[in-house]
């Protein structure tokens, strides 16, 4: 994760621009999650370790570029934005375990990973419905197009 986000990011960002890179990286986490859900289904443990050790690579992405792009965006002052981005990645972060074990007990092991992939569909389909929002993050190079 640590090597995605300080190595792969910064130079995906340069060369195909933040919306690109968080398309990429909820595209490959999905894949990477039903990869999980389903080896988990079938009672495969290598297809769970490889797929979860492969799922840092769009973690590293996404934190770097969700992270940068929260403070591109915001029309808040930076202490704000950070504020207000940090206290939904933290709670999110606190009832993420509890709230994705719950149907994995009841339904079964497969389902929290599903149900993860699902989500990263939705945020794409967020990402590019919401998209004149994120005119800031558009790179061209390494320097953003200003927005205004």
């Amino acid at each position: 994760m640590a090597l995605a986000s300080v190595f792969g990011a910064p130079p995906l960002q340069r060369r195909v621009g933040s919306v690109k890179v968080l398309h990429l990286s909820l595209a490959l986490l999905a894949v990477l999650q039903i990869g999980i859900a389903l080896s988990g289904h079938a009672g495969i443990h290598t297809g769970i370790i490889v797929c979860t050790i492969l799922s840092g690579i769009p973690i590293g992405l996404n934190n770097t570029v969700f992270t940068e792009s929260a403070m591109e965006v915001s029309d808040a002052p930076r202490p704000v934005a950070s504020a207000g981005y940090n206290f939904v990645r933290w709670m999110g972060g606190a009832l993420a375990p509890f709230l994705a074990t719950k149907p994995g007990e009841e339904i079964g092991v497969a389902v929290p990973y599903a149900l993860g992939a699902a989500c990263c569909l939705v945020a794409m389909a967020i990402l590019y419905l919401k998209r004149h929002h994120l005119s800031a993050l558009v790179h061209v190079g390494a320097e953003p197009v200003p927005a205004r």
